[in-house]
């Protein structure tokens, strides 16, 4: 074999390695059950619209669904005639790798773990972010 040769399947076994390292977040079906009430606390039927960073879904409230999201935050856009409301719920971000939790580090880790095979290395060390909290009702006053 020449010297272009070996090049040539080097660059094409770092490209195949480096391309495989994506991660993909897991995904939680959250049960939600959503309450549509005006703002005498009398209960309304609204066209609602669930949000997470990763999934949309339209549903007619109040209701108890199931949402297939990741681990963050929740937002609930109602509209019943010309009252429109909206709420949500917070999910706590948090950082449980116990090689690098400092800010800085929080960034480098999850650089790390987008880009490069080591990230695979370093989740060895993390003891599993887990979505603690799978219930959620969101009570959503239309004004």
């Amino acid at each position: 074999m020449n010297k272009n040769n070996l090049k040539f399947i080097f660059a094409l076994t770092i490209i195949t390695f480096l391309s495989s390292c994506a991660s993909t977040p897991e995904i939680y079906d959250m049960r939600i059950k959503i309450n549509t009430v005006d703002v005498n606390n009398n209960p309304l039927d609204a066209i609602c619209t669930i949000f997470s960073s990763s999934n949309k879904k339209d549903i007619i409230a109040p209701t108890q669904t199931t949402f297939a999201t990741e681990c963050s935050s929740l937002n609930v856009v109602c509209k019943s005639g010309d009252l429109k409301g909206q709420n949500g719920h917070i999910e706590d971000i948090k950082s449980s790798n116990t090689i690098v939790n400092t800010g800085i580090g929080f960034i480098f880790n999850r650089a790390i773990d987008a880009v490069t095979p080591m990230g695979q290395l370093l989740n060895i060390f993390n003891d599993g972010d887990r979505c603690d909290n799978l219930r959620h009702e969101i009570k959503v006053v239309l004004e």
